[in-house]
């Protein structure tokens, strides 16, 4: 791997590598998912709101659109404090790193712009399209650099000035999209890693022909979701400043891990992983061990990204063998996840990300059987087996009229709005805040 430009701290050599958890606790079986149409014991099953409940009451805000200096704004997240940021693209190229902030936008990082990580300096060249915000209203990215290195950097609000979290000096080849951040700062990522004879996975010295030999090597042949493969080892990890946790990594018990996770300000995490050849589960890993929420099997061939409140819930979507699509919801020590969607209910697919509010209240992005997108709530405790539709493409909002809906895992701010992506039918986007009413 080529030197970073971020790499010289040696920051690697001075703070301890946790393992990965382990297989799950003997006490904590992997869970099995109920048939289709067939909840729990005490769930009804899903369906539309019944006679006398009226769909939610929304009051939607427009906090920027692409009329203007932005090309394209991704997915949003947002803070329990209701600060957003997202990821847009300019109009005439390059990137940027932006949140609200006095009512307004503020673009917080772009491409072109130096920043300062540690005392280095180094121009950015990409921006990660996933970024996170804490409730301290840090907010943690991945980036590249027109000088060759790649991070996971922290700002906490100066212009230009960032914490370096990770960077290619550490054993790590590439960053993924998406950083999370949590209420004490700590940072969670994935990351491919390097070969496992490379001078940095061994912390030792090397001259600088052999790192570019090092790097110049094509990954190795290894066990994966889809047998022996070319690919790289994989991890997610979370940085608490002091030490380096590792939450997953491609070894002995995981032979993959996806793109996409979520956590929580406890330092859970929940995400995808492949245990053996053709199959995935959905994982979460806390201080008590790692347990399987759910695994594909002779009905479910897929999971979105899974979501994660700070009760340690996790809420995923689901494909089924023939079509057809459900949402699960479990957490740490349930036997059962519950199935919230019903053949019946209307819809015939899932978004791929779905977010769940503290009191575990699911908000998804269903194509119903027209085909058109709808954003909807389901498992309202005070409420349950009843789907409550928010949004819908065709509805006009702000004048325009709209064409799609999708959010982030870290939709929800509190349980009162949500943050997400619209896109209307001239080809407008904006990020908007959902204000739920009850």
């Amino acid at each position: 791997m080529a030197a970073s430009l971020l790499a010289t701290s040696g920051r690697s050599q001075e703070r301890p590598v946790v393992p990965p958890a382990g297989v799950p606790p003997a006490h904590v079986p992997p869970a099995r998912v109920p048939p289709a149409g067939v909840p729990p014991a005490g769930v009804p099953p899903a369906g539309v709101p019944p006679a006398g409940v009226p769909p939610a009451r929304v009051e939607v805000v427009l906090l920027e659109t692409t009329v203007g200096r932005f090309a394209t704004l991704s997915e949003p997240a947002c803070a329990a404090t209701g600060v957003v940021v997202f990821h847009a693209t300019f109009d005439g190229g390059g990137d940027a790193l932006c949140s609200t902030a006095g009512g307004g936008v503020r673009v917080r990082v772009e491409s072109g712009q130096e920043l300062v990580a540690d005392g280095r300096r180094g121009v950015v060249s990409r921006i990660g399209r996933q970024p996170g915000v804490g409730a301290t209203l840090e907010i943690a990215f991945t980036a590249t650099f027109v000088e060759g290195g790649r991070a996971v950097l922290l700002t906490r609000g100066d212009a230009g000035r960032c914490d370096l979290i990770a960077d290619g000096g550490e054993a790590f080849r590439a960053f993924g999209e998406q950083a999370f951040v949590d209420r004490v700062g700590a940072v969670t990522f994935r990351a491919d890693l390097d070969a496992k004879d490379h001078p940095d996975r061994e912390r030792r010295d090397a001259s600088p022909a052999d790192r570019v030999a090092a790097e110049a090597k094509p990954p190795p042949q290894r066990m994966t979701a889809l047998g022996r493969v070319a690919a790289w080892d994989v991890g997610l990890f979370r940085d608490r400043g002091v030490d380096l946790n590792t939450v997953g990594r491609t070894g002995a018990q995981l032979l993959d891990i996806a793109e996409g996770f979520s956590a929580n300000d406890s330092g859970f995490v929940a995400f995808r992983a492949a245990r053996r050849v053709g199959h995935w589960s959905v994982l979460l890993a806390t201080y008590a061990g790692e347990q399987v929420i759910a695994t594909t099997d002779d009905e479910i061939v897929q999971f979105g990204v899974p979501a994660l409140n700070e009760l340690g819930m996790v809420a995923v979507s689901a494909t089924l063998h023939g079509g057809g699509a459900t949402l699960l919801r479990g957490r740490f020590g349930q036997q059962l996840p519950e199935r919230l969607l019903a053949s019946d209910a209307g819809f015939a697919a899932l978004a791929d990300e779905v977010a769940i509010d503290p009191a575990g209240r699911i908000a998804f992005v269903g194509r119903n059987r027209d085909g058109a997108e709808v954003l909807a709530l389901a498992g309202d405790p005070a409420a349950p087996g009843t789907i409550v539709p928010l949004l819908a493409a065709g509805e006009v909002v702000a004048g325009r009229k709209l064409a799609s809906i999708s959010l982030r895992s870290t939709a929800f701010a509190r349980s009162d709005r949500l943050a997400v992506r619209l896109r209307f039918d001239e080809g407008v986007e904006a990020i908007a805040l959902i204000y739920l009413r009850r």
